[in-house]
C-alpha cells in the first residue's frame, strides 16, 4: 500500500532495462496514453513526494534501470510492493554492444573487452548483469505481481502489438494516429565513437563519481555532454586514416556472448508467453 494510505492509488513501472527503445517510448508512446497519469522520468527522483500529495488515481512512471534494478525495486516496493512492474529485454549481444556504445559516447575510452570480458568476467561489467531470468527473479522477489515481461525486437517487428500489450496491462487506451514510429536518437557512427575513444582520457576523468544531489548531478551531466559533443562533432575534422581499423564491437566476442546466454533469452521468452496476460 502507499505508505498507508487507502488503495485508492494504482501505481505501474516501467523500470527499463535502458538500450530497448526505453528512450523512444517515453518520449514517442507514453505520454500518449490516456487513462492514466504518466509522470515524465525527470521528476523520478521525488516519485514519492509527487504521489502523495496526488489525487487518487491510476499512474504510470518510467526509468531504465540495469546495474540499479535491485536498488531501485526495493525503493519502488518500499512505497507500493503491489506496483505493477514492465520490463523489456532484447538479445544479450546487441544489448551489451549498445551499452558499450552508450558509455563510450559518455566519454568512457576502455575497450570492449575491458568492458566486458565473456571470457574471464574481468570486465567492468560482469557476466551476471546479462542474465534476464535473475532480473525478473529480483522483480518477483520485491513485487506481489509478476511482471509484464517485453522484448525490444517485438517494438520493432509488431509495434501496435507492443503499444496494445502495454495499454491493456495498465487499462489505458492510447490513438494509433497519436504515436510516431519515428525513431528518437541517432546512433553515433564508429568513427565518432573511436574519437571519444581516444581523446576521453584528456577530457574525462576515469571512474568519475558524480554527485547524489539531483541538481548538482544533472548540472555534471549537462557539462559532460557538452564535452561529449564537442569530441564526437569534432571527428569530421580527423581523415578515416587517423582511426585505427580494430572493431568497436568485435564480432567474436559478440558471437561468444550470443552463444553464453542463448538459453536464458529462450527461458526470458517463455517466461512471458506463460506469464503476461492474455486480452
Amino acid at each position: 500500500m502507499f505508505r498507508g494510505q487507502s488503495m485508492s492509488k494504482e501505481l505501474i513501472f516501467h523500470v527499463g532495462l535502458g538500450k530497448t527503445g526505453s528512450s523512444y517510448l517515453q518520449q514517442a508512446f507514453f505520454p500518449k496514453l490516456h487513462g492514466v497519469k504518466y509522470i515524465q522520468t525527470r521528476r523520478f527522483h521525488k516519485f514519492e513526494k509527487d504521489l502523495d500529495r496526488a489525487p487518487d488515481g491510476k499512474f504510470f512512471l518510467s526509468r531504465e534501470f540495469d546495474q540499479q534494478l535491485e536498488r531501485e525495486s526495493v525503493r519502488i516496493s518500499n512505497y507500493d510492493k503491489d506496483a505493477k512492474i514492465i520490463v523489456v529485454f532484447r538479445p544479450q549481444a546487441p544489448w551489451i554492444g549498445s551499452q558499450y556504445k552508450r558509455f563510450t559516447k559518455n566519454g568512457m575510452h576502455e575497450t570492449f573487452d575491458e568492458f566486458f570480458d565473456i571470457d574471464n568476467d574481468q570486465g567492468l561489467w560482469k557476466q551476471d548483469e546479462l542474465y534476464w531470468m535473475k532480473k525478473i527473479g529480483i522483480i518477483e522477489k520485491y513485487f506481489t505481481q509478476k511482471p509484464l515481461v517485453l522484448f525490444q525486437e517485438d517494438l520493432k517487428e509488431e509495434p501496435y502489438k507492443f503499444f496494445d500489450d502495454i495499454a491493456n496491462y495498465m487499462g489505458a487506451r492510447y490513438n494509433k494516429d497519436e504515436i510516431s514510429l519515428e525513431s528518437i536518437h541517432k546512433a553515433r557512427t564508429d568513427k565518432q565513437l573511436k574519437m571519444m575513444r581516444k581523446f576521453g582520457t584528456i577530457f574525462f576523468k576515469k571512474n568519475q563519481v558524480l554527485s547524489e544531489n539531483y541538481f548538482i548531478n544533472r548540472l555534471q551531466s549537462r557539462i559532460r555532454q557538452l564535452k561529449t559533443l564537442t569530441v564526437i562533432f569534432s571527428s569530421v575534422f580527423f581523415p578515416d586514416s587517423y582511426f585505427d581499423d580494430i572493431e568497436l564491437l568485435p564480432k567474436e566476442q559478440l558471437k561468444k556472448i550470443a552463444e553464453h546466454y542463448v538459453d536464458d533469452y529462450a527461458t526470458a521468452r517463455a517466461y512471458a508467453r506463460e506469464n503476461n496476460p492474455k486480452y
